[in-house]
């Protein structure tokens, strides 16, 4: 299959990002209504398959309540989404304090989640694995490179979540990655590729 790159965002994609971002800075307080779908057709020049395309997207990851005859209300998403809403919050936090707070909350997850991974990975892992991340454990021991240092540590939670067997820690622990990764990319950090574990 021969695939070409695409060099821009659909219409729907350029809809959600505006929507999201001014749910995501609080501009649209939880509660209130969205514009009805003819006045953003209007305000965005876009037809109303691409309005509601974005608006039902905005709705899967939880930032939005559709009613039929009710309009459209922006949710309390800290009640409502999932941990897929991460990542689009990092490309959505401010510089400075809103930044600092996501990194916490990322932090402080992973850390909470990391002790019951190692049990499990110690439980479930081939004796091959274990090696293996024995080993990224030494390179990392001795890395003195940031960068290289940060590629080693997404290779040792790979492995390790790879000996937990534990999808749910994996889907969590993917979502927390995506989301520290475009944390990063938004406040000019060198990035990494997570695809190079």
């Amino acid at each position: 299959m021969a695939l070409r790159v695409i060099h821009s965002r659909s219409l729907a994609d350029q809809v959600f990002e505006q929507l999201a971002s001014e749910i995501l800075s609080g501009r649209c307080a939880v509660g209130s209504n969205l514009p009805a779908e003819r006045k953003l057709v209007e305000a965005f020049e876009v037809n109303r398959h691409v309005v509601r395309e974005a608006l039902k997207r905005l709705e899967q990851v939880g930032l939005i309540k559709i009613s039929q005859g009710g309009g459209t209300k922006v949710a309390d998403f800290t009640r409502h989404a999932g941990l897929d809403l991460l990542a689009l919050m990092a490309d959505y936090a401010n510089t400075g304090a809103d930044t600092l707070t996501y990194w916490l909350a990322v932090h402080e997850m992973r850390l909470a989640n990391a002790a019951d991974v190692a049990r499990l990975c110690a439980l479930r892992a081939t004796p091959e694995l274990k090696q293996e991340i024995l080993s990224i454990a030494r390179q990392m021991s001795e890395s003195r490179d940031r960068a290289e240092l940060f590629a080693l540590e997404l290779r040792f939670w790979d492995r390790m979540l790879e000996g937990a067997q534990n999808i749910a820690y994996r889907l969590a622990y993917n979502s927390l990655i995506k989301g520290v990764l475009a944390c990063g990319r938004r406040s000019g950090s060198e990035d990494v590729d997570q695809g190079d574990r």
